[in-house]
């Protein structure tokens, strides 16, 4: 790791080994090109959940539907649910797990005019109820920017929804639309806050990450191009949300974060290193704030990153190369362990987005059923009809 005078340590050698990926089943799945992406593609931070019981859920984008999977052994076999169905062509699909296991499905549809972002909620009985419109902030105009949908639950099972929305506004005669971070809550009881702006109303804002801590308060990691590329956010249960804080430097991109049982916030993202594009981590204790910047990866890399934290806090980084392998590495004890390379994607593209499961919330009797005790899950996307499911060999949980 690097501290903020640019000294480079060297890290305890820790080499976990993996299992071989175990495919998703994909029917439907046909990309053409491969990775169909849309301009202002999200990060798909919430792509895995998992239940009191064990059932880890799995979602992903397909050429002409969104997709839910479930596996009922721990990621060795997957089956569709069929009973969800967007009936439009999906841009992305963020999910979460409450206390209770209903499961909270957040999306966006296209070709479904201005009013794009969908909800849905399926029950721990199995059943998917009403799927609800999610309306733009009152008072604006509506635009043809969405997407970036990201989603966490609290405590007590309140949901919280952050996604890229259009502001249009009147400059020197002309009509002008970007995007802006919106946000809106729907408690336990089922009923929905008004749709708000989160942030600045002068400059465009993108690619949210979501996760809330200890106390419920939210953090927000987030591209804002009034201060810098990327910037951090925080809001209390009954406050509004904090000033954004710029992190990293202007070439900052693609973070994602995390919050462990300690109420600290571990961050990470791309940004500009000593040999180009590599990337940074930096954690946030709850009681002193930010910390020293450190590198996790200080060569070429691809846009996607994610992190995790175990109950113990220790955090683990995933990304993509320009290789088109996976890579993973662990903190321990305070020390970056071996960067490890879990293998290449069989089909030969690149794997952009490699999530992690990795919630604080639900807590069920006493345990996380969200955050693994050790080792690590990841989802990565692929084209050639394809979705894979990654783990260690030694992923348990509490």
């Amino acid at each position: 790791m690097r501290d903020l005078s640019g000294t480079l340590l060297e890290a305890e050698q820790v080499k976990p080994s993996v299992t071989p990926y175990v495919s998703v089943y994909l029917s439907k799945m046909e990309y053409n090109p491969p990775f169909q992406v849309v301009a202002g593609t999200p990060l798909r931070i919430h792509t895995l959940a998992r239940e009191s019981g064990g059932r880890l859920w799995a979602c992903y984008k397909c050429s002409d539907h969104s997709e839910i999977s479930y596996s009922d052994d721990d990621g060795e076999n997957w089956t569709d649910d069929t009973d969800f169905s967007t009936g439009n062509l999906l841009n992305d699909i963020a999910i979460a797990v409450d206390s209770s296991d209903n499961l909270h499905a957040f999306y966006e549809l296209l070709g479904s005019g201005t009013s794009r972002m969908r909800y849905r909620m399926r029950s721990a009985a199995g059943v998917w109820g009403s799927v609800v419109t999610i309306s733009i902030p009152g008072g604006y105009s509506p635009g043809t920017i969405k997407g970036g949908p990201d989603i966490v639950v609290d405590s007590s099972d309140n949901v919280y929804l952050v996604w890229q929305d259009s502001y249009l506004f009147e400059q020197g005669g002309k009509i002008w639309t970007y995007g802006r971070i919106a946000y809106k809550k729907k408690t336990a009881g089922g009923s929905w806050s008004s749709t708000a702006w989160v942030g600045n109303v002068a400059y465009p804002e993108d690619l949210p990450s979501l996760a809330i801590d200890t106390t419920d308060t939210l953090h927000m990691f987030y591209q804002d191009a009034d201060i810098s590329n990327w910037a951090y956010k925080s809001k209390t249960i009954s406050g509004s949300w904090t000033s954004p804080l710029a992190i990293g430097s202007v070439q900052a991109r693609y973070g994602a974060l995390v919050c462990d049982a300690s109420g600290d916030v571990h961050a990470v993202w791309t940004d500009q290193v000593d040999s180009g594009t590599g990337i940074l981590y930096c954690k946030r204790d709850a009681v002193t704030g930010w910390g020293d910047e450190e590198v996790v990866a200080d060569i070429a890399v691809q846009h996607w990153v994610s992190i995790s934290v175990n109950p113990s806090a220790e955090p683990t980084v995933s990304w993509t190369h320009t290789t088109n392998h996976i890579y993973l590495r662990k903190k321990t004890a305070g020390v970056w362990g071996e960067t490890q390379d879990i293998g290449a994607p069989v089909w030969g593209y690149d794997e952009p987005y490699v999530p992690q499961i990795s919630a604080y919330y639900p807590i069920i009797d006493g345990k996380h059923t969200n955050l693994a005790k050790v080792g690590v899950a990841i989802l990565s996307r692929k084209a050639a009809n394809s979705v894979h499911f990654w783990k260690t060999d030694d992923l348990a949980w509490e």
